[in-house]
């Protein structure tokens, strides 16, 4: 996942030193660490303690030979839980709620330079690019491209004059792919290991970090189109294109990745692409429907306006109609469209409503069974879904901030009201309200946890456990 962040939204702190980092309950695991370059080493101090019954054996062993217990939010002790930022200042939290603090400023920027980020990460590397640019007459800019290990020691670093780098993609080792935007030139994808190490990848648009193969998934430009996808090996520059349905409609859309295929649509089928192969998921009567949504194995086709759906999983290969509701008793909304979403379980998410309150409700095709999750929400216009593995975020908004004209709804005591972020895990029991100033909330990849950003900091959500800390800074990166 890559995420540019605009800096200047608080003080400056110094780097590599293990930061304050708020535990449930409100206390505080301050190392009092003196700070340093980046790269430097940081010590090492707090750390999670299982005993508290909240973390799960993750099948590895520690120097003694016994079982390490994973951390929060299922994450090992030792890798990256999430990233926070505060300015310059890079916030690295690890399984056992240790967090190590680096700057990543751009050494020598003009002092009013305009300054931006973009950042990869995954369990114990992270890849930063710190560009800036200024006004002088031309535009000028500058970067430092680096890499990172977990606790934030530097593994190389690369500085430039003239370009900035964005959309940082992880390779092998300690390799990243980015896109080098030199100074009034055509950007390049180009694959950098260290300083002076670098492979030139022209007209290639990755589509996601690199797989155990080698490979990098992507497309080749042709001319000013695009071809099909395919794999990048970039040490030979050999790029093998996904194969073609052996019929007339051909490829179309490209859709996204999943585990090591290429998903397009064709007229009337799902393609599952490989280089050798092509596997066609028929889509019969639900060949004219759009992917609303996609999790995990699954995708969601549909069109809102006449309520008509398919689920597909793409294990199975398999098409399933569907008609979502809403249940008996309760209607959708008056004039707001709310796409359903659908989880890693293949449930299915829905905005309805009644006269007091609108609630979601989880659809479990295979039981056709209606559950509702969350809380009721009155004085709102809109209810929309992000889903992650078992885990949902509701958010609703207040009345009058959609095109739609405010929804009438009766008293309703006892229930919420307007604006809300609501977290759900419904397998698990889990029904979380965040805080009403609560933004940029976000579920990890697996949606073991959530992380949402108030003028507090950022707090971190491990939700089958409930485990919760709170860094400083803004999210921008959380995984597993």
């Amino acid at each position: 996942m890559v995420v540019c962040v605009a800096v200047g939204c608080g003080p400056s702190l110094g780097g590599g030193a293990e930061s304050d980092t708020e535990g449930e309950g409100g206390t505080d695991s301050s190392s009092g660490a003196a700070t340093s370059t980046p790269g430097a080493d940081a010590d090492e101090t707090a750390t999670f303690d299982p005993s508290d019954g909240s973390g799960d054996d993750d099948g590895t062993e520690d120097d003694t030979g016994g079982p390490v217990e994973a951390g929060l939010c299922g994450v090992a002790p030792d890798e990256v839980v999430a990233i926070t930022m505060v300015d310059d200042a890079m916030h690295i939290v690890h399984g056992d709620t240790r967090s190590f603090v680096v700057d990543v400023a751009r050494t020598g920027a003009p002092t009013d330079a305009n300054h931006w980020y973009a950042i990869a990460a995954d369990s114990d590397r992270i890849a930063v690019a710190s560009n800036f640019s200024v006004w002088t007459g031309q535009q000028h800019s500058g970067s430092t491209l680096r890499m990172l290990e977990s606790d934030g020691s530097l593994a190389w670093q690369r500085d430039e004059d003239g370009a900035s780098w964005g959309e940082p993609i992880l390779g092998a080792g300690d390799g990243v792919l980015g896109r080098r935007n030199p100074d009034g030139g055509t950007a390049q994808p180009v694959l950098v290991s260290g300083p002076g190490r670098e492979i030139v990848l022209a007209g290639f648009y990755a589509f996601g970090p690199r797989h155990d193969d080698g490979t990098f998934p992507g497309r080749m430009a042709q001319g000013e189109l695009f071809g099909p996808g395919g794999w990048m090996q970039p040490e030979t520059g050999t790029f093998d294109p996904v194969a073609v349905p052996p019929r007339d409609d051909g490829l179309g859309t490209w859709l996204a990745t999943w585990n090591d295929a290429l998903l397009y649509r064709t007229s009337t089928a799902l393609a599952i692409g490989r280089p050798d192969e092509v596997a066609l998921v028929e889509l019969g009567t639900s060949a004219d429907l759009q992917v609303r949504d996609a999790t995990g194995d699954w995708l969601l086709l549909g069109d809102g306006e006449s309520n008509t759906w398919a689920r597909v999983s793409l294990v199975s290969r398999t098409v399933e109609s569907l008609t979502l509701g809403p249940p008996p008793g309760l209607q959708p909304f008056d004039c707001y469209v709310a796409t359903p979403a659908i989880d890693a379980t293949g449930a299915i998410y829905v905005a309805t409503r009644d006269a007091g309150a609108a609630s979601a409700y989880r659809y479990d095709p295979g039981g056709s069974s209606w559950t509702p999750v969350g809380a009721p929400v009155t004085a709102t216009d809109s209810m929309d879904f992000t889903t992650a593995g078992p885990s949902a975020l509701v958010a609703t908004t207040g009345a009058g901030l959609t095109f739609c004209p405010p929804a009438a709804f009766e008293p309703a005591p006892g229930v919420l009201d307007g604006r809300q972020l609501q977290v759900v895990r419904p397998d698990d029991g889990v029904a979380l309200v965040l805080p009403s100033d609560a933004v940029a909330a976000t579920l990890d990849a697996s949606g073991a946890c959530v992380a949402y950003t108030t003028p507090r900091g950022t707090t971190i959500v491990d939700l089958p456990s409930g485990d919760t800390i709170t860094v400083p800074g803004n999210v921008v990166h959380l995984l597993r």
